[in-house]
């Protein structure tokens, strides 16, 4: 809308917020070329190696994110009985964490743990940053979605957070459902 708008205008202003705007849209255009082609991929590559593809992610992470990154996979998991759905859902939920990470907690650290806890399979991503008022921050969307993901695995979902305390992301999928 915004461009249109500035398509009746030739004024330097307009022009320079068109270059603007068309910057923005490559940029969007950019990010779901990425998301699509990150959903093919990903299908076959959860059901072929999970923890290959968690890897890969945070090697990605490394090169962009500022925080220095440690991550902890339980090699007692029996990834091949954890179902595709609860796999691509972790999956999402890591990237979105991440996503916050770098676009909000000024994090020097993230520790980011994959481990089984009786019979769950349990995720948790911690960073030292900035941290939230929990309670009175408005729900974002990439909170809503992680809560989404989870719940739609049987899973739940807990945040411990606080101004100047870093957050802990805490996700629990029950075995007995993945």
């Amino acid at each position: 809308m915004n461009l249109g708008v500035l398509n009746t205008k030739s004024d330097e202003k307009a022009i320079a917020e068109r270059i603007a705007y068309i910057d923005e849209l490559k940029s969007v255009e950019q990010e779901i070329r990425e998301i699509s082609h990150d959903l093919s991929a990903e299908k076959a590559a959860i059901f072929n190696n999970f923890v290959l593809m968690v890897n890969n992610f945070i090697a990605t992470q490394r090169t962009v994110c500022q925080a220095a990154i440690d991550i902890n996979i339980d090699d007692t998991i029996d990834w091949n009985a954890v179902n595709s759905t609860a796999k691509i859902n972790l999956y999402r939920i890591l990237q979105e964490a991440f996503q916050n990470v770098n676009k909000h907690a000024n994090a020097q650290n993230v520790k980011v743990r994959f481990f089984k806890s009786n019979d769950d399979l349990r995720l948790e991503v911690r960073d030292d940053g900035v941290g939230f008022n929990y309670a009175k921050k408005k729900k974002g969307i990439g909170l809503i979605n992680m809560l989404n993901r989870i719940t739609n695995s049987r899973g739940t979902m807990e945040i411990e957070t606080a101004p100047g305390a870093g957050t802990l992301l805490k996700f629990v999928l029950p075995l007995s459902d993945t």
